[in-house]
């Protein structure tokens, strides 16, 4: 009996020597934390710190928790930190640099805590401490990148205005951990979009060929044509069948045979060339561009797609400005295509998302100040009969625009800073703005418009516009814009169209419409397509993502020595009142 009770009495010793023991371990851990958040963050925490940036947000979280662990039981690492770890190590499969999570930290110091652990060795508190602390860097850095990408667009373009998704990362990391639904929560961070996920498979693919040493270059520059012999056509078809262009049949002589045309024609299409088959320089040009190149090129788009919303809506418009086209999506399927002039060089299409609200029929133009200052006042000054020949009034510049007689001005003296009103032109076949306008309120004054100049539809290059965005058949747009309303009826539409007088006709379910910009996307068919970066807005994004750099704490202590632990810090986190 007396041996019976020793024993209980030497287990119950036992177990609360282990239970000082790990107490004694989380008190070092967590003073061990502290120290590495000061010297991460000098400044005090305050609670006003946005949430949805990776600094406030690992502040917050532990905050939250007292400076407590939130990676280790005393059984050891948490089976998340494995999850996290091996997404991390998947990042540039999102087109995302691995490095910007700290994996190499991350893994050597995970496995120091495991050989400790099954070694039985003391554990340097501040190696745990730092792998905590890392491990939680690491997902909120992820998460936020994977949220609203890895740049904020404000930051490298002027007119790129993204509504960027704002997430409580702090609660996302405390929930993924307590529920332990790390991959869960992991897989839903990352953007649904089909077209994300075709992205991300052909970066993939341009990888691979990458890695198999690229794909040749072509040389020459004699035009080629189908029916034409030439010793580059079957470097010509390795090329294509490289990336995916080549088909079946096509020959393996030095006949430039139509099954190869063809197939250059696809090329063509992918590209936004004059799908003719026809080699020539813009055609080579594409073909000889570096698979490195559209690598690049497919990273930088899929940074966008992470500057989007969740969802586009259940039917919308988009524009997409390197593409020079409109698309009506219902439903994921793509119901309206139309060809589009965007703005120039110096009066860029700006990228934003907005509300299609109302069309106008047979619109007045309104000269804008400045093409009023520089090209109208000057003709007037030369003609006084300008008006009057190319239709034009002026209107008072308020809600009511009565008309203005013209007998009191002298046009001689007019500045344009104290011209009295508006200029306008009436509606007609002279009106710039056609014979529609689609208006979706915005700061920018961008809307859609038909044209009077249509010729300028045909060429591979239109940016041509001063920032609005003038569409080629426009009826179409109407059409199905008020396909639910009485007033879609063609004959309607027509009528309306021809009127001397504006109608306004508001949508009884008005259309989100998004104004985008990608140089890489696929179609509906999955095929990878590219564009030229009208803007050159995929340099000015490359060299953000490449300079963009995540925040480091001073350099760990080597892993040979196990040194003290760290004493405990002074008091971090202050809230501010």
């Amino acid at each position: 009996m007396g041996r019976y009770r020793a024993a209980i009495a030497g287990f119950i010793l036992a177990l609360a020597t282990v239970v000082a023991t790990a107490t004694a371990s989380d008190r070092s851990m967590n003073a061990a934390l502290g120290l590495a958040l000061q010297e991460r963050f000098p400044l005090p925490f305050t609670v006003a710190a946005n949430p949805s940036l990776p600094d406030a947000a690992l502040q917050q979280f532990y905050f939250d928790r007292d400076d407590d662990p939130a990676w280790f039981t005393p059984a050891g690492l948490v089976p998340e930190a494995a999850i996290l770890t091996e997404r991390l190590s998947a990042a540039a499969e999102e087109g995302l640099c691995p490095d910007a999570y700290f994996l190499a930290e991350i893994e050597e110091l995970r496995e120091y805590a495991a050989e400790t652990q099954s070694h039985r060795l003391i554990e340097d508190q501040r190696r745990l401490a730092r792998l905590d602390l890392r491990l939680s860097e690491a997902f909120l850095t992820y998460a936020a990148h994977l949220i609203h990408g890895r740049v904020d667009p404000a930051t490298v373009h002027r007119d790129w205005h993204a509504n960027l998704r704002q997430v409580d990362l702090a609660g996302l990391l405390e929930f993924a951990l307590a529920e332990g639904r790390m991959k869960t929560i992991l897989d839903d961070l990352v953007p649904p979009h089909p077209g994300y996920r075709d992205l991300r498979r052909a970066l993939a693919d341009y990888r691979r060929i990458s890695a198999l040493g690229g794909w040749e270059t072509l040389p020459g520059s004699v035009t080629l044509r189908p029916g034409d012999f030439d010793p580059r056509v079957p470097a010509l078809r390795r090329r294509l069948a490289h990336s995916g262009d080549l088909g079946e049949g096509a020959g393996a002589e030095t006949l430039y045979d139509a099954e190869t045309a063809a197939n250059l024609r696809n090329f063509q299409r992918r590209h936004g060339l004059s799908a003719d088959g026809v080699l020539g320089p813009s055609t080579l040009e594409e073909l000889n561009r570096p698979v490195e190149e559209r690598i690049r090129q497919l990273e930088v788009n899929l940074e966008r797609w992470r500057w989007l919303p969740k969802t586009l809506g259940e039917r919308y418009i988009q524009v997409n400005i390197a593409d020079l086209a409109l698309s009506a999506v219902d439903k994921g399927q793509t119901v309206l295509t139309l060809p589009v002039v965007v703005g120039n060089a110096y009066r860029k299409t700006p990228v934003f998302s907005a509300s299609l609200q109302y069309l106008v029929f047979a619109p007045y133009w309104f000269v804008p100040p400045t093409i009023f200052k520089v090209d109208k006042l000057p003709r007037l000054r030369a003609d006084p009969d300008y008006l009057e020949k190319h239709h034009f009034e002026v209107v008072a510049a308020d809600r009511r625009q009565a008309l203005l007689p013209l007998e009191g001005i002298n046009w001689k003296e007019v500045r344009a800073e104290s011209f009295p009103g508006l200029l306008r032109q009436s509606p007609g076949p002279w009106n710039p703005l056609g014979r529609v306008k689609f208006i979706f309120p915005n700061p920018f004054a961008i809307y859609l418009h038909d044209t009077p100049d249509r010729h300028l539809f045909a060429s591979e290059r239109r940016a041509f516009s001063s920032g609005c965005i003038r569409v080629e058949r426009p009826l179409e747009l109407a059409r199905l814009l008020l396909q639910d309303q009485r007033q879609g009826d063609p004959r309607r539409l027509l009528a309306a169209m021809e009127a001397e007088e504006p109608q306004r006709i508001d949508l009884l379910r008005p259309w989100p419409i998004h104004i985008l910009y990608f140089t890489a996307w696929s179609d509906e068919e999955g095929e990878v397509n590219f564009r030229r970066d009208l803007y050159w807005r995929d340099l000015a994004l490359e060299e953000a993502l490449t300079t963009a750099t995540a925040p480091r704490m001073a350099p760990a202590p080597p892993l040979a020595g196990l040194p003290e632990s760290p004493p405990q810090p002074p008091t971090f986190f202050q809230v501010e009142h």
